[in-house]
């Protein structure tokens, strides 16, 4: 079912993880599960598009039938952890507002809050991608639990992720990382759901290696 939704722009990159199976697309061309912006404008403009789109989502300011705020956007996120992540997730924690989507993202994928940047985690983040990347984080992982290792690796990769940073460091890991995480995501994302679980953090290490293969 076409549905056609208000949502602020900075909530927008959600959208991609929530409907990973749609094409995000600027301009009218194919017509089943594309995410598309288009104004409608009046009552036939809306017949037209829900006559010609099927199974897709489509950005409005002006007449629309749902809108998504912060509250919507998180009973839709619980929604996709449990019918296709087999998430037994009940709540949504609330999160701040300028790191909403960012969070949101890190929650829907992990179940993790976000966590906190120290210094240390910081370096751990510099090395990402590197022959080093490993030997950092098996060193960071003899003084801080592995959970809180992912924790901040998963909210680091989110933010890279979202587009409208206005952090230097986001902007330049973006530079760095971004194609590859979202060309990789989603089936590395899957390969680790498969993968046997583990204490030492390794089956996750690899996860956020694959992330850049």
């Amino acid at each position: 079912m076409t549905k056609i939704i208000n949502i602020a722009e900075n909530h927008i990159p959600l959208l991609k993880f929530l409907y990973p199976t749609h094409s995000i697309i600027s301009a009218e061309g194919p017509t089943n599960r594309v995410i598309l912006r288009k104004e409608i404008k009046s009552k036939m403009d809306k017949e037209i598009v829900m006559y010609k789109y099927t199974d897709s989502i489509i950005i409005s300011t002006q007449i629309y039938d749902e809108f998504w705020n912060e509250e919507e956007l998180s009973k839709q996120a619980l929604t996709f952890m449990q019918q296709r992540l087999s998430s037994r997730r009940r709540v949504v924690p609330a999160f701040g507002k300028d790191t909403f989507t960012t969070d949101l993202i890190a929650f829907i994928f992990f179940e993790t809050p976000p966590a906190e940047e120290s210094e240390e985690l910081l370096q751990l983040f510099e090395q990402y991608g590197s022959v080093n990347f490993i030997a950092k984080y098996a060193q960071l992982s003899t003084k801080h639990p592995v959970q809180v290792l992912n924790a901040a690796m998963n909210t680091f990769i989110s933010r890279i992720l979202v587009e409208d940073t206005t952090s230097l460091f986001y902007k330049k890991m973006q530079l760095k990382h971004r194609e590859k995480l979202k060309r990789n995501f989603l089936q590395s994302y899957d390969n680790m759901k498969l993968r046997p679980r583990d204490d030492t953090g390794l089956s996750d290490v690899k996860f956020y290696m694959d992330l850049l293969a």
